[in-house]
């Protein structure tokens, strides 16, 4: 346990085997993020109207000492780690941070603090501050690139095989599909490519609809509310909403008439 807690990947580097970085357990990462709150003071009421809440930032320290060496080699490498948080500009950059207890899951975060290194007896002790603006966690592959006898699959990985997005299949008639969602509650992409007359897919009191089409790929993309049309973007040509998908099994609907096409639904499970 141990071991796995001080494994720690920046953009899939670990940081103890090719940096000779040890991240100490004393570090800091939040069960969850602090919360920002909105509610109302009525005067002459006691308490507050509650408006909910949203999570603020995530924010990580990581207590960290670089492998004894010569002060000279120390400070090359931490030359190096500096670079690996840093653009082609010298700007801090957005990086996929993971750890060892939990391998399948990455934050994107950003170093939003200084590193001062104290150096003692040949080695260097400091902190990476690094904040994750989006809280959520992601998974490290999509749910439609889990496949048996791909490189994805680990038995490190949390994943319930078999049941995971519904991938390139022939849609010729209407019917019920299933979709399970390991994470939080999200809006997926439907990826059609084909013909039809008409299509309509419904999920959890959510419907769109596209016109005839023929040859045609769709990318109706909920996360970002984009529509393209063979690649470009053709927002107006749906009518509807976006669909969501909640943490369970979720039944979609799929309508219309002519239908003759391939469906993907694509998305990355994502965890507070």
């Amino acid at each position: 346990m141990t071991d796995l807690m001080s494994r720690v990947w920046i953009d899939d580097v670990l940081l103890q085997r090719d940096f000779g970085v040890t991240v100490l357990l004393n570090s800091d990462e939040p069960a969850l993020p602090s919360l920002r709150n909105y509610n109302v003071i009525v005067p002459g009421r006691h308490g507050a109207y509650d408006f909910g809440g949203y999570f603020e930032p995530r924010h990580f320290a990581l207590n960290c000492v670089f492998k004894r060496q010569p002060y000279d080699d120390l400070k090359r490498q931490i030359r190096a780690l500096n670079s690996m948080f840093t653009d082609v500009y010298g700007r801090p950059k957005t990086v996929k941070l993971r750890f060892g207890d939990e391998p399948d899951k990455y934050y994107n975060v950003r170093l939003t603090e200084g590193m001062p290194v104290d150096r003692t007896a040949e080695r260097g002790f400091f902190t990476l501050g690094l904040t994750a603006f989006d809280p959520y966690a992601y998974s490290t592959v999509a749910a439609d690139e889990i496949l048996w006898g791909s490189d994805a699959i680990t038995f490190e990985y949390d994943y319930l095989l078999g049941s995971e997005a519904f991938r390139g299949e022939r849609i010729t008639a209407p019917r019920t599909i299933n979709v399970n969602l390991h994470g939080g509650a999200l809006r997926p992409t439907f990826v059609i490519d084909g013909s039809a007359l008409s299509v309509t897919l419904s999920a959890n009191g959510k419907t769109f609809s596209l016109p005839a089409f023929s040859a045609t790929k769709w990318e109706i993309d909920g996360e970002n509310y984009v529509v393209k049309r063979n690649g470009t973007e053709d927002l107006a040509a749906m009518t509807g909403d976006f669909t969501e998908l909640f943490n369970r099994d979720n039944a979609v609907v799929i309508g219309g008439s002519g239908l003759n096409f391939d469906l993907t639904v694509k998305y990355r499970d994502k965890y507070i």
